[in-house]
């Protein structure tokens, strides 16, 4: 996904999350747009405009693997639960 895209990465550990922060994942999740990585590892929430992501992977590691790719920056995809993650390569300014 385009960094550009993402609004906050929010961290799913750190203490209890604020109410309203709790109320838009709900809202989001009602809608359908909240998309569970794994629901046994929520590590961070990814915010974008439209979406929300709960995702296995730490803050950390997210902010890591943020790379520029041509005139864009990209988040490189989370590898499929008991894959390694590998180095994507960039193909028309996009991951692969």
């Amino acid at each position: 996904m385009p960094l550009s895209e993402v609004i906050a990465i929010i961290d799913a550990h750190e203490g209890r999350l604020p109410s309203q922060t709790q109320a838009y994942l709900q809202r989001q999740r009602s809608e359908g747009r909240l998309i569970i990585v794994d629901p046994l590892r929520i590590n961070s929430y990814v915010i974008l405009a439209d979406r929300a992501y709960g995702c296995p992977v730490a803050p950390a590691t997210l902010k890591a693997r943020g790379l520029v790719v041509g005139d864009s920056e990209w988040l490189e995809p989370v590898a499929e639960a008991g894959e390694r993650s590998r180095p994507q390569r960039a193909t028309n300014g996009r991951l692969n």
